[in-house]
């Protein structure tokens, strides 16, 4: 999940530079989303199963799990990635677009997560 997450880092900052705004803010949403995968992973969390057997971690529960678990050390943090997870719905369902402000704070915001979660200074 680690180069899934540096690729959808890399993605959403290619996707600003274009001024795909929406799809942009859908990738530096994954990007903290593997990187929080990749931390829980590497700390030996399993993600739970769904009814079909499947294993991957619930995205509405997912930036409390990291804060209660550690992955996160700052309950701002927990909530900039609740704030790219609320941006991600906006882009990938609603009709307004995400403003290039607004991507290019999500992607900021992913950034930072990025590399807390990864536990480096830069993805």
């Amino acid at each position: 999940m680690e180069e899934k997450a540096r690729s959808n880092l890399k993605a959403a900052e290619v996707l600003v530079n274009a001024q795909l705004f929406d799809s942009a803010t859908s990738r530096a949403y994954y990007a903290s989303y593997l990187a929080g995968w990749s931390w829980l992973d590497a700390n030996g969390q399993e993600p739970p199963p769904d009814a079909e057997g499947r294993r991957y971690w619930p995205h509405a529960s997912f930036p409390e799990r990291l804060f209660e678990w550690g992955a996160l050390d700052d309950p701002d943090q927990r909530d900039d990635f609740e704030f790219l997870r609320n941006r991600r719905v906006q882009a990938d369902y609603f009709v307004d677009p995400i403003s290039s402000d607004e991507a290019e704070e999500a992607f900021g915001l992913a950034t930072a997560l990025v590399r807390q979660l990864l536990g480096e200074d830069s993805p």
